[in-house]
């Protein structure tokens, strides 16, 4: 152990009668036993070693602070020093749970963190895998009717289908994307209309604007983008509106007529 709480007071009230030598060596005696936690050897050898007592006087001191120690099992005690010492092992104790605890719940967190990061990954590889499969299928789709038409002698070539939107290269935002046909059919899964309204997609693209280093394929966009319209449409939905304002019981006065029933002159018709 090395600290302890010193209490002055209690000191002072039970060492007013010992010399200066005598406190000096009562003090260094109860230091050894903070320190190894243990009683102290009963002989008075053996204490003068442990205090440092050289002289006569010196060993006296020691001698006369052993007084406060109570002799047992050939050791000397002393009941505060056990209190103490008790008291602080129930503290190590207990940080050691806190601190075994705040372990756990980093571990667990990163290991929560991880698997986000997995699961992520894993749905941005299957995306970019299901981008590049229908680019190739789209690709392959549209040299058919050409090679049909030139096998029949028809050397007008058919009209090349357009690169579909769903593109397997990754881009930053820039200020003119616009969402792929595929948007609407994740927004419709999504519960959101198919067509995204403008301040939402402004919105996003604002956003984005600012995150130049941030690169995804026009699919992984077109998730972000219902991701972040859902998010919106949540909380709207989750935001009370205001009550309506209830008429007072004292309103209407400028619109009532004071003078039904009453004649010219002041009486009631």
């Amino acid at each position: 152990m090395n600290f302890y709480k010193h209490y002055i007071g209690d000191f002072q009230r039970d060492t007013t009668h010992l010399s200066l030598t005598a406190r000096g060596a009562y003090l260094t005696l109860m230091h050894h036993y903070y320190a190894t936690e243990e009683p102290l050897p009963s002989d008075h050898v053996s204490c003068c070693r442990i205090a440092g007592a050289f002289s006569k006087a010196e060993r006296d001191g020691v001698k006369e602070a052993m007084s406060f120690f109570e002799r047992k099992d050939g050791k000397l005690w002393h009941k505060r020093i056990e209190a103490e010492l008790e008291k602080s092992e129930k503290r190590s104790d207990k940080n050691r749970d806190i601190a075994l605890a705040r372990e756990a719940r980093k571990r667990a967190e990163k290991d929560a963190q991880t698997s986000h990061e997995e699961s992520t990954n894993r749905g941005q590889k299957r995306g970019t895998e299901r981008a590049q499969t229908e680019h190739e299928t789209c690709t392959t789709n549209s040299t058919i009717p050409e090679a049909i038409a030139i096998a029949s002698g028809n050397t007008q070539p058919h009209p090349q289908r357009a690169s579909p939107a769903a593109s397997i290269e990754v881009f930053p935002i820039t200020a003119d994307w616009q969402p792929s046909a595929q948007f609407a059919t994740l927004a419709k899964l999504s519960g959101l209309p198919p067509v995204p309204n403008a301040e939402g997609l402004g919105e996003f693209k604002a956003y984005w604007l600012t995150q130049p280093n941030t690169n995804r394929t026009q699919l992984e966009w077109d998730n972000a983008l219902v991701k972040s319209l859902k998010h919106e449409h949540v909380r709207a939905a989750s935001t009370p509106r205001p009550a309506a304002r209830r008429a007072g019981a004292h309103t209407g006065f400028d619109t009532k007529d004071y003078t039904a029933g009453v004649n010219e002159d002041g009486t009631l018709a």
